[in-house]
């Protein structure tokens, strides 16, 4: 499960193409890919170095100036969907 204290980044073995401001995963091993908005595009950008899930709710909520407590929860969901498609590494 994926807190505030985990430490996340992006799997480097996952393939990403931009078409309009949103990234496509491509998961190449499991033949799938995943398509995220401008929004989760953003927070992707973001996970390129391992970042602490704090520091990256943090950043974003001074970035998009929106309530803390929903940019947080938002994060969360989609960095536990990411995970379970395998495209995040949580780091020790």
């Amino acid at each position: 499960m994926i807190t505030l204290a985990t430490v996340v980044r992006r799997k480097p073995d996952v393939m990403t193409a931009e078409f309009d401001g949103e990234i496509v995963l491509m998961d190449l091993s499991a033949g799938a890919y995943f398509g995220l908005n401008a929004t989760s595009s953003d927070i992707w950008r973001h996970l390129a170095e391992p970042i602490r899930v704090e520091t990256l709710c943090q950043t974003l909520a001074g970035e998009y100036q929106g309530d803390p407590a929903v940019i947080e929860n938002d994060i969360l969901a989609l960095l536990q969907t990411l995970e379970t498609r395998a495209l995040l590494d949580i780091v020790p």
